[in-house]
């Protein structure tokens, strides 16, 4: 907090604000596309892809806008993580979420499990994002070691 000026003590909550004062490794399994962040930060109205032109473009910034945020995370060389394209929000939480979603037929737990012990594993660069909650069309998964 000490570093933002008076008024921006908020950005504290955000990951591209803090994470420069970590010095611990930390792995991040999150989705590019938060549906809470769409509905309440971005204030869409609409979910992808059931939006008009004037609010797919909106969402469109915002998503390069979370790319860009989390390029000195993916530099790192001591944190990893799993970083999908679902349209969710705190799908951390679920058991299922860590063993189903998968990229090249490695979960989510693998990908902690490999970054936690060291191991190598895939390394996905794929940004992109699916218009569909039901299935996955892509993620970005990184491990470093």
């Amino acid at each position: 907090i000490k570093s933002q000026p008076p008024g921006d003590e908020w950005k504290c909550f955000f990951a591209q604000y803090t994470y420069p004062h970590i010095v611990s490794p930390f792995f991040t399994f999150n989705s590019q596309i938060d549906t809470w962040q769409l509905g309440n930060i971005l204030q869409l109205g609409c979910t992808p892809p059931n939006c008009n032109d004037q609010q797919m473009e909106k969402f469109e910034h915002f998503y390069e806008e979370f790319k860009q945020a989390e390029i000195p995370i993916l530099d790192s060389k001591s944190n990893g993580g799993f970083l999908d394209s679902c349209l969710a929000h705190c799908q951390s939480l679920s058991d299922a979420a860590w063993i189903e979603t998968q990229v090249n037929n490695q979960s989510a737990r693998e990908t902690f499990s490999y970054w936690y012990f060291g191991r190598s594993g895939i390394t996905e660069y794929s940004m992109c994002y699916n218009y569909s909650m039901a299935g996955i069309i892509c993620f970005y998964v990184f491990i470093q070691s």
